[in-house]
């Protein structure tokens, strides 16, 4: 049979019958090619990603999470006359201020104290300090802002002070400089400039203190306009 054969005397193998119907490919021009890439990444263009993300609102236009509906973020300042040196003070101040990041823009300026050498000082001399200070005071003020001056005024309650930030913030000028002076006070210029002069009682505390309880108390005023459970 064949397998006695040697192979090159094999019958030769059938070739595959052409099939007319089938389809060979067409050779494309470099001019078809690229216009077919250019069709296609219009229509990339055109179509929109399913994962767009938002763009996140920058800091003083961001909505307060606790508010009902949206309202724009307040720089609200605290200027200060002298500095915070005990750390109990310190903590508690950073912790207030902390927790007023979710309400306001909220920043502490720290001013030096004009030195009275003289213990029995005139009312010359300790005007003429606070006269100093009163226009690094002033000139801390950002532009627009409503003072509010902590100085021997009439009482105001937390509630007040909520309605008085809330007012600010609906008006359209919602920066409010909080004003601390030095152990002399304030100059009359600075009394003069503010929009609210309160006093937090008829008890006389330090300044370094009363730092620590006005930051609270806007903290507290912050809350209740954000209808929080933490004023009761």
């Amino acid at each position: 049979g064949i397998r006695n054969t040697p192979p090159y005397l094999w019958p030769a193998r059938s070739a595959k019958p052409f099939d007319r119907k089938r389809k060979l490919p067409r050779a494309t021009s470099a001019r078809t090619s690229l216009k077919k890439k250019t069709s296609s990444a219009s229509a990339r263009a055109e179509r929109k990603p399913l994962d767009q993300k938002k763009k996140t609102a920058p800091r003083h236009q961001r909505a307060n999470p606790h508010k009902r509906g949206t309202i724009t973020m307040q720089n609200i300042d605290l200027i200060c006359v002298g500095k915070l040196n005990a750390k109990y003070f310190a903590e508690g101040v950073a912790e207030y201020q902390k927790r007023l990041a979710a309400f306001a823009s909220f920043r502490i300026v720290e001013l030096p104290e004009e030195k009275i050498e003289e213990k029995n000082a005139s009312d010359a001399v300790v005007k003429k300090a606070l006269d100093k200070e009163g226009r690094a005071i002033l000139g801390s003020v950002r532009r627009g802002a409503a003072i509010v001056a902590l100085c021997i005024e009439e009482q105001i309650s937390s509630e007040e002070l909520a309605q008085f930030l809330a007012d600010r913030a609906n008006s359209g000028a919602g920066d409010v400089a909080f004003v601390i002076g030095s152990s002399h006070g304030l100059s009359d210029e600075v009394k003069r400039a503010a929009a609210l002069r309160f006093s937090m009682g008829r008890i006389t505390m330090p300044h370094q203190l009363a730092r620590l309880v006005l930051t609270e108390q806007i903290y507290r005023a912050c809350t209740i306009n954000a209808g929080m459970k933490y004023h009761k």
